[in-house]
């Protein structure tokens, strides 16, 4: 009878227990507040705008792939609340969504941590299918504990479930490069067309498939013989079956054609600035910056140590496998706009290149200390890697599980202030405290100061303070500055009443200073809340 729990299966179990429990501890991170993670509302509006028959996008700044899933997600989230008596109809279910967020965002993000999930399992599998089942286990556990691809697994947004399609795409390349049977083509055109939909960044898996026809072709199989025509129609159903899976997936680019392209080239236009904040060339921050933060520092240089030796011992499929990476990094280095998300499709890769290295020096330590097995090596070089990423994931985590500093102090304002009184919030928007929580509303009046701190007179045209000033301070300089002006009115003419301090004193996190999330990126020691440090203070 066949053995069902080997020790192999046993192992992904934990590695992929390991996964969920990082990336489903928080899920509800900032709730109620509806911009913890920035562009969440840019995906779940429009999906719930498609609930209810407004399926046409506004713009193509995103492909529509991901929001159309997200429909059909909502839609099963309606059929239980209809079937539990909570939601009558899909229009109220919707307009619930002003009331409390919680159902819209949970589902969401749900599908990015499954999804998130399924890439650990997904990287195994090359592992498995280029190497070894070591060499897949390894990999797969240096992705479940990376500090970012964790991260992002926990918000609604489509980086993290672009990856895992882009992940699977290649998956399907590399089994049709072994075995060149056109169903396997098929799978990987149809993957890649919806990572495109995705994202328009998917389009880049195309480059695997053609590395894998190139080298079928260069290099015959020594069992099996790759007619020039078997690659061509493969080639043909692949390309064939991506443009069918995106066109099914975001239809509206053929309807205005003309409105697509303007969009993505004005998109790219954008990417190609700095996003308020210039913090130097692409291929320099995120090769010294983001890549060491998604997995530490010895992590990250033993993954490129290990693609340089998979170029060097094993190229033809080393060729396939990095083809993507290096020519996406490539493309992200030439932007100024640096989201550390946006090198999210790189990890899994890295964590390949680290897995198949690791297991090599084991093997090789083995064979040359016969008395210390191989796999022993393997798993302390393993875990001794791994162990940084996953001590920076688990505080993430924890952090993630407190209430965010804006939703504290607005459910302050809502005990303490008086409707009609005035407001003014520091600094950019993205931190500024929502002075409405589901159905409660604080009535406050934001009054907004010019350049040289006079805040908007009232109707008869005097000049006046307001009651509440609100202060957030965070080390993202671009979100959180606060004026000297703003600073000595604070401290002339209020009082402060509450102080919610975000990190200790002296932390120092390395944060990404273009996006408005305020959470480092490494360093998480020291940090006691999500959002920014606010100073909430009353007009003597």
């Amino acid at each position: 009878m066949r053995r069902v729990f080997t020790t192999e299966r046993v192992v992904l179990l934990m590695v992929l227990t390991l996964a969920a429990a990082l990336r489903l501890h928080g899920l509800s991170f900032g709730l109620p507040f509806a911009h913890a993670r920035p562009d969440e509302t840019a995906v779940a509006g429009p999906a719930v705008l498609c609930l209810i028959g407004q399926c046409r996008p506004v713009d193509f700044i995103y492909p529509t792939g991901f929001i159309y899933v997200l429909t059909l997600a909502y839609l099963g989230v309606f059929l239980m609340r209809w079937v539990a008596g909570v939601s009558p109809d899909l229009a109220s279910f919707a307009e619930s969504r002003r009331v409390d967020l919680a159902p819209f965002f949970l589902t969401s993000r749900a599908i990015s941590a499954i999804v998130g999930i399924a890439t650990v399992y997904w990287v195994d599998r090359i592992g498995r299918l280029l190497w070894s089942p070591a060499a897949g286990l390894v990999s797969a556990g240096y992705l479940a504990v990376s500090l970012l691809h964790v991260r992002d697994s926990h918000f609604g947004t489509l980086d993290v479930t672009m990856t895992g399609l882009i992940v699977l795409a290649t998956l399907y390349v590399l089994r049709w490069q072994q075995t060149p049977r056109h169903g396997l083509a098929i799978a990987a055109g149809l993957v890649g067309g919806a990572a495109t939909s995705t994202k328009y960044n998917g389009l880049g898996v195309a480059l695997p498939f053609l590395v894998a026809a190139a080298s079928l072709l260069a290099v015959p199989r020594p069992t099996q013989l790759v007619r020039p025509r078997t690659v061509a129609i493969a080639a043909a159903l692949a390309a064939a079956a991506g443009v069918v899976a995106f066109l099914a997936l975001t239809p509206f680019v053929l309807v205005e054609a003309e409105r697509f392209l303007r969009d993505v080239t004005a998109r790219g236009d954008g990417l190609s600035q700095p996003h308020g904040i210039d913090v130097g060339s692409g291929w320099r921050h995120h090769a010294l910056v983001t890549l060491p933060a998604a997995f530490g520092w010895p992590l990250y240089l033993w993954s490129v140590a290990g693609a340089l030796g998979l170029l060097l011992t094993r190229a033809r499929a080393a060729l396939v496998l990095l083809s993507f990476p290096v020519a996406y990094f490539i493309v992200i280095g030439t932007l100024e706009t640096v989201f550390a998300r946006y090198a999210l499709p790189l990890l899994p890769f890295l964590a390949l290149t680290a897995g198949w290295l690791t297991v090599e020096v084991g093997r090789r330590l083995g064979a040359r200390f016969p008395a210390v097995p191989a796999s022993a090596v393997t798993v302390l070089l393993a875990v001794g890697l791994a162990t940084p990423s996953l001590h920076q994931a688990i505080l993430l985590d924890r952090v993630l599980a407190r209430p965010d500093t804006r939703v504290i102090a607005a459910q302050f304002l809502l005990q303490h202030a008086s409707p009609g009184q005035t407001i003014h919030l520091s600094g950019r928007d993205y931190g500024h405290v929502p002075l409405t929580l589901g159905a409660a509303r604080t009535g406050l009046e934001v009054l907004v100061a010019d350049a040289a701190g006079v805040f908007a007179p009232d109707a008869s045209g005097e000049a006046r303070l307001p009651d509440w000033l609100v202060l957030q301070r965070s080390p993202l300089t671009l979100y959180s500055q606060v004026p000297p002006h703003l600073e000595h009115l604070a401290a002339s003419r209020y009082r402060r009443v509450a102080m919610l301090q975000a990190t200790d004193a002296g932390h120092a996190g390395l944060y990404d200073q273009q996006d408005a999330l305020y959470l480092p990126l490494w360093g998480l020691e020291g940090v006691r809340l999500p959002g920014p440090s606010i100073e909430i203070l009353r007009r003597r």
